[in-house]
């Protein structure tokens, strides 16, 4: 069913006005599509991201997997086919970029059920009690034409440190305004290390002198991250729209439009919801326009106070604005609601230093 035809006719003409009404005017009006409220107009010198791009990965097109030897005559592969993460990536100095990556072990895969079934299980990886894993960089250094990254890995609740080899496959700005980062690499790791042990039977030598499961585990990484650039026209056409309606009433109107709305149909699967509003939000974002980002996510926020989308997006919006009171605050509200909420973890390793200083 149409998404619009179960909102009352007001919610479509003040606030879902669909784009095929409207003309195509560029949203270079965007830019002036609201003045920054008092809360978010702190003074600030300078942006706390200064040249760096925020991606998040690109799960469908960023597979990690695992290799492990069976009894020394063969292999199985396998991967976590359920992954995300966000990449803070330095164009002109790529040590001074760090990623969080993390994995849902429910998803693991090795193409049979029944081994599926008992590497889930709590033999092994216990995806119940430790239903993720998470690799997070701290530091990468330069290595001829390629680089390594020092970081923790956690697995099956177990965090150790790791070095991970990798080279930067390219960076990429397509047509339709995304822009997209790649990376690759490996490293080896012994399961034991992190109780992943298994029955005695998995672990004993056969004539070969070789483990019937091998302790030592090959992990890859290609990786690929992702961000939307800016556009004339939204990919989401409910949030284009209410950009242009923004744009033609200003940002208290509508605001004031969207609260008396919900007020009216609390129940009602309106079509301005949290990802209409975080869309719009890092729209503005991608157009340098934090104070309006700040706007449209504080609105989110009030509307959906049990997310961690908008208060992430604040966090980053706070950031640019150079305001490391507000970004410490919101990111941490967002962990509180999410501790997986990668992109705020991501910005406030970078914020808290800065704001020591």
């Amino acid at each position: 069913m149409n998404r619009v035809s179960a909102i009352p006719a007001l919610v479509a003409a003040t606030l879902l006005i669909g784009s095929s009404l409207i003309p195509q005017v560029s949203t270079a009006a965007v830019p002036h599509a609201a003045k920054p409220s008092h809360s978010a107009a702190a003074a600030a010198t300078h942006s706390m991201l200064e040249g760096l791009e925020i991606f998040q990965l690109d799960g469908p097109h960023s597979p990690i997997e695992f290799v492990v030897s069976w009894m020394g005559l063969s292999k199985v592969r396998g991967t976590f086919d359920d992954c995300i993460g966000t990449i803070v990536f330095d164009p002109t100095d790529i040590t001074r970029s760090s990623v969080s990556i993390l994995a849902r072990t429910p998803s693991l895969h090795t193409g049979n059920a029944l081994r599926d079934k008992d590497l889930k299980g709590p033999d092994w990886f216990d995806v119940e009690q430790f239903p993720t894993a998470l690799f997070r960089s701290a530091l990468i250094v330069k290595e001829g034409d390629d680089h390594r990254m020092r970081g923790s890995l956690t697995i099956h609740g177990v965090t150790r440190d790791v070095e991970l080899p990798f080279s930067f496959t390219g960076r990429l700005a397509r047509a339709n305004h995304e822009v997209r980062v790649g990376f690759e690499g490996q490293l080896m790791v012994r399961r034991q290390d992190f109780g992943l042990i298994g029955p005695k039977r998995f672990n004993v030598v056969t004539e070969l002198g070789k483990a019937m499961i091998s302790d030592e585990v090959v992990l890859s990484f290609a990786i690929e991250g992702w961000r939307a650039g800016a556009r004339d026209t939204l990919f989401d056409h409910a949030a284009d729209s209410l950009a242009r309606r923004v744009s033609a009433a200003g940002f208290a109107t509508v605001a004031k439009e969207y609260h008396q709305v919900r007020a009216r149909t609390p129940v009602s699967p309106m079509v301005v919801d949290v990802g209409v509003l975080n869309e719009l939000g890092y729209a503005y974002r991608g157009r340098d326009q934090p104070h309006n980002a700040v706007n449209v996510f504080q609105l989110e926020a009030e509307a959906f106070p049990g997310s961690a989308f908008p208060l992430t997006g604040l966090t980053q919006a706070y950031a640019t604005l150079g305001d490391s009171t507000r970004t410490i605050e919101s990111g941490t509200k967002a962990l509180a609601l999410n501790p997986n909420a990668l992109r705020a973890m991501e910005i406030l390793r970078r914020v808290r230093p800065q704001a020591k200083n």
